[in-house]
């Protein structure tokens, strides 16, 4: 488990830092996208605003998505709350595996294939977002750890057991 961020700041800082960083480029790159969806259909004016929704939840679902997780990064580290860091993580993880496959499929494809869809650049952009990804996830990770030192039950799922209250039985006469 890692201890600190970039080997003198703490997990807290780390993960608001970690935060901040998807949330802007999360923000960036929607507006990129929106952008480049108006460019591209500029001679449709009726329909821009359905583009924008269109982009925002269908083709780059991902970067609004890392924007939100971003915003439950920062929350979940300034209010200590474990689901809220480990959703983030998650997310991360869920990147790391995006990256992953698409630089098998990249492979296999140049492999069999003449001719291979993704270009040397953006197999070596996602090759290279791999360890950065698990870097990130590990420190999230740490400071989910650090948490569940601090306060072991934050996590602690809840059921009928734990529950003090039992269910009144309803019947219909």
């Amino acid at each position: 488990m890692l201890r600190k961020f970039c080997f003198f700041l703490s997990l807290t800082t780390g993960t608001i830092i970690i935060g901040v960083l998807n949330v802007i480029y999360g923000i960036h790159s929607v507006i990129v996208q929106i952008s480049n969806g108006e460019y591209h259909h500029s001679t449709n004016q009726e329909g821009e605003m359905e583009r924008i929704v269109e982009i925002l939840y269908t083709e780059n679902s991902l970067y609004s998505m890392q924007f939100l997780f971003g915003f439950y990064l920062i929350y979940g580290t300034l209010k200590e709350k474990q689901t809220f860091i480990f959703a983030s993580m998650l997310l991360h993880l869920a990147f790391v595996a995006y990256s992953s496959c698409f630089v098998a499929f990249s492979i296999i494809t140049m492999v069999t294939f003449e001719n291979s869809l993704p270009n040397n650049e953006q197999v070596a952009n996602e090759a290279l977002k791999i360890p950065f990804f698990m870097y990130l996830t590990f420190v999230i990770y740490g400071r989910h750890e650090e948490l569940e030192t601090k306060s072991p039950t934050l996590m602690e799922p809840l059921n009928r057991e734990n529950n003090d209250s039992d269910m009144e039985e309803i019947y219909f006469s």
